[in-house]
C-alpha cells in the first residue's frame, strides 16, 4: 500500500498538520502549510514535512485545486518539475481539512 492519509487545522496564517503511511508503522509526523489566507483550502502554499522522529523530509509547494466537494492535492519538492505526492482532501470547515495521498506516478514513498 503506497496510500497515506494528513489531516490540517488552521492556526493563525498557517495549517498545522498530521500525516501517517504505512513506512512510519502508522505513527503521525507533523506537516506545515505556510501562509493560508482565510477562507477556502484553494491556492499554493509552501508547506514542510518532517519524519515522526522531527527530521525534515520535504520542503516545497502544496497546491490545491477545487474538484467538485473536494480538492485535488499535490506536492512538489524544491527544485523538482513534477509532482512528488498527489492527493484528494475536502474541507470538513474552513479550519479542519482531511486528506489522503500516495506517491505521484507510481514513485515509491521515499521522503514522506
Amino acid at each position: 500500500m503506497q496510500s497515506g492519509i494528513v489531516y490540517y487545522k488552521r492556526s493563525g496564517s498557517t495549517f498545522d498538520g498530521r500525516w501517517s503511511h504505512q513506512d512510519t508503522g502508522g505513527v503521525f509526523a507533523r506537516e506545515v502549510v505556510h501562509d493560508a489566507q482565510p477562507g477556502p483550502f484553494v491556492g499554493s502554499w509552501q508547506v514542510e514535512i518532517f519524519a515522526p522522529d522531527g527530521r525534515s523530509l520535504f520542503v516545497g509547494q502544496l497546491q490545491a485545486v477545487p474538484l467538485g466537494d473536494c480538492v485535488s492535492l499535490s506536492w512538489t519538492k524544491t527544485g523538482e518539475t513534477a509532482a512528488s505526492f498527489v492527493g484528494l482532501g475536502h474541507a470538513i470547515d474552513p479550519d479542519l481539512v482531511m486528506a489522503c495521498f500516495e506517491p505521484a506516478g507510481g514513485q515509491a514513498s521515499q521522503g514522506r
